[in-house]
């Protein structure tokens, strides 16, 4: 169940919390979704901005967290 917050997130910015979580860097997520490092930075940054954080730990920490990915 998606909170109010994260509803906000569209699939490619779900996707790209997920595989951070896991451990992958951000080249390591654009070859997996298949898009650039500059898409995934871009992507990040609307997260930083949905989510009102500041760096990618605090993103991941969050989701870990509020069980958004799985």
């Amino acid at each position: 169940m998606e909170n109010e917050i994260t509803s906000k997130l569209n699939i490619k910015e779900k996707e790209l919390l997920q595989l951070l979580s896991l451990g992958l860097s951000k080249n390591s997520v654009a070859m997996h979704l298949n898009i650039s490092k500059y898409t995934v930075d871009k992507h990040l940054r609307n997260v930083f901005e949905k989510l009102n954080l500041h760096s990618t730990v605090a993103v991941v920490a969050y989701a870990l967290r509020s069980r958004e990915i799985e």
